[in-house]
């Protein structure tokens, strides 16, 4: 599963240049995404979880673009705004999700699924404090090698399993 993620992460690298070259911004690309979750959530609510699972593929398509930094502008300013929108971005999805799910699914859900679901949200808060250094006091470097298999973008992949595993449970 790793050599098919890393793959899929090259190809987003080779398309976010082709992106930058037809004048993308970054703002796009997040409002893109935000409209696509909507509508990933909407399918969702109508029993459409095929759709919902493409388009929040799409979604994490679009997020990975925004993760590179090649569609940040070139200003100091703007960049910390766009990076600190693009964290925003990304935890309105991962959190609206999360709860549309636990609304969805809450007779589904049994306590050790919800447990799996809990521990993939604390792991990637804790990728996002290592990279960021919000923890700057306490050593983590040991832990950062192993975080980055819970970054955001894996995190939507494993949501995504366990859904699918929720979603097709009887």
């Amino acid at each position: 599963m790793y050599f098919l993620l890393y793959k899929i992460m090259k190809f987003f690298d080779k398309i976010s240049y082709y992106l930058k070259n037809k004048n993308i911004k970054l703002w796009h690309v997040l409002m893109a995404s935000l409209v696509m979750n909507a509508f990933a959530l909407l399918s969702l609510s109508k029993n459409l979880f095929i759709v919902f699972l493409l388009l929040t593929i799409n979604v994490l398509f679009l997020m990975k673009l925004a993760n590179n930094s090649i569609l940040y502008n070139n200003n100091d300013k703007f960049k910390t705004i766009e990076l600190k929108l693009k964290n925003i971005t990304e935890w309105f999805i991962l959190i609206t999700i999360a709860l549309f799910i636990n609304k969805k699914y809450k007779n589904k859900m049994t306590p050790i699924i919800f447990l799996l679901f809990s521990v993939i949200i604390i792991l990637n808060t804790l990728d996002y404090i290592i990279k960021n250094n919000i923890l700057s006091n306490i050593k983590l470097n040991k832990l950062e090698k192993y975080s980055n298999y819970f970054n955001n973008t894996y995190t939507f992949v494993y949501l995504l399993i366990l859904l699918s595993y929720v979603n097709y449970k009887k």
